[in-house]
């Protein structure tokens, strides 16, 4: 693409190229190929997706300029999970001598991944979130209840799989938990979370086998993992006002020695974000069998995710529960009546149907 470029490709191939620099990490290289193709003209005007590539660019400079860092801040403590995991995650755990069953480790786990995201229904279920304010001494100096129906999808994406998720209340339109202005959080999107598994985003991500531990009846395999800045798609985002930044996760996932199901996942932040005053933001999920009557495949879905964070001197906690799955189908289907003298009649019958 550079030689065609340089050949008198036109602007598409520059804007073509621009994109893959973004996406194989090369951002002084797709900043340098912006200017070019700008030339001087105000990005403000330019086309939808002239501006959209822009936005990706400017994006990826924040998160080089947050992460590339390669000494911690004076003060914050920086986990690294591939080196140094939490004693208190991995109790009772038989070290792995070497990495040779690394590879084979993540090719069963991103197998079973990728036959889920294959084949995922529209799933409802309900969930129950509990808020907690605390003291850093962990007093609790508030807290609320919310139930919603939870709903998740696995719409098409061009660079691969991620899940929609949505709230809704008991009359089924879209909600969100209240408490924003009292102080509480709002968290969401667990589902995706094991999606750094997924081959597609497997490059994606630093791994290390740390050995076996049985954990919930399980014998597992404990892998440590860490996202790469400017690789990562499966990005989180923490918002505070009107500020917010993109953050990278690190941590462990348990996989079940006999499945290769994934049925623990524990994820910290790559590193602190003092410019948001995040000192913490740990995730913890549960994965459960649902299993449901017109289908064979047996989903792993969050069933209990709790969510800490050590922010601006607070510590808030939300611990989400899941429970009735169910699979949600929307049908749509159309009659058209006969002609009549002057115009033709027709009948139109949505249906939405709910099923265990």
């Amino acid at each position: 693409m550079k030689k065609a470029i340089a050949a008198g490709a036109g602007q598409e191939a520059q804007l073509l190229y621009i994109k893959s620099c973004l996406g194989s990490g090369h951002i002084d290289e797709a900043a340098t190929e912006m200017t070019r193709y700008l030339a001087g003209r105000d990005v403000k005007k330019m086309p939808l997706r002239v501006r959209e590539v822009w936005g990706s660019l400017k994006d990826r400079e924040k998160v080089d300029a947050t992460y590339g860092k390669s000494k911690p801040q004076k003060g914050h403590v920086q986990l690294d999970f591939l080196q140094s995991p939490p004693a208190a995650l991995i109790q009772g755990l038989e070290p792995a001598k070497d990495q040779e069953q690394l590879p084979s480790i993540l090719d069963a786990t991103g197998t079973k991944i990728l036959e889920m995201t294959q084949n995922f229904p529209n799933t409802i279920s309900s969930e129950a979130i509990h808020q907690e304010q605390l003291s850093n001494k962990g007093k609790m100096r508030g807290s609320q209840d919310q139930t919603f129906r939870y709903l998740c999808m696995l719409p098409t994406r061009a660079w691969g799989p991620a899940f929609k998720e949505y709230r809704a209340d008991s009359a089924g339109s879209e909600s969100q938990p209240k408490g924003m202005n009292d102080g509480f959080m709002l968290t969401k999107g667990f589902t995706s979370a094991a999606l750094m598994f997924h081959p597609t985003y497997r490059p994606e991500s630093t791994f290390r086998y740390l050995g076996r531990q049985k954990i919930n009846g399980h014998d597992t395999f404990v892998v440590a993992f860490a996202q790469i800045p400017g690789k990562a798609h499966l990005v989180g985002n923490f918002q505070s006002g009107q500020t917010s930044l993109t953050t990278f996760t690190q941590g462990l996932a348990w996989i079940d020695t006999s499945t290769y199901r994934i049925v623990r996942l524990h994820t910290d932040l790559l590193r602190p974000l003092p410019e948001l005053r995040l000192e913490k933001e740990a995730l913890d999920i549960g994965f459960n069998e649902v299993r449901f009557k017109q289908s064979k495949q047996a989903l792993w879905l969050p069933g209990q995710v709790t969510v800490t964070i050590d922010w601006d001197g607070k510590v808030l906690r939300n611990t989400h529960a899941y429970s009735d799955f169910k699979i949600f189908n929307v049908e749509s289907s159309e009659r058209i009546g006969k002609p009549k003298a002057s115009a033709e009649s027709s009948k139109s019958d949505k249906k939405s149907t709910v099923t265990p």
